[in-house]
């Protein structure tokens, strides 16, 4: 069941009908300091999909987390080195300085 409302969810997340369907634009409106963060072997979220979309996001950077378990690894079974990458990322993003608008 929770694979369906995640699909669910997956299949209904498009931003693009805010900017009259641009994908481009929509994500191009991003201000914020963005990291796509793609699992290696992720079958759901390609590394090349997500590469294409981080693409359209300015100020963005693609950090990709590597794990033969693809998607299965949020859920643990890739042990702490996974974990430790996501960390790692996170805190560089967290510590960026970022200037007052």
């Amino acid at each position: 069941m929770q694979l369906l409302t995640m699909s669910w969810k997956w299949q209904r997340g498009d931003v693009s009908p805010n900017t009259g369907d641009s994908l481009e634009e929509a994500l191009g409106r991003i201000k914020a300091k963005v990291f796509v963060m793609p699992i290696s072997e992720d079958m759901f979220f390609t590394v090349r999909d997500c590469e294409a979309e981080q693409k359209m996001i300015p100020n963005s950077e693609l950090k990709i987390v590597n794990s033969v378990c693809g998607h299965f690894g949020l859920s643990g079974v890739d042990g702490a080195d996974y974990h430790r990458q996501i960390d790692n990322y996170l805190n560089e993003l967290l510590s960026i300085v970022v200037e007052p608008v």
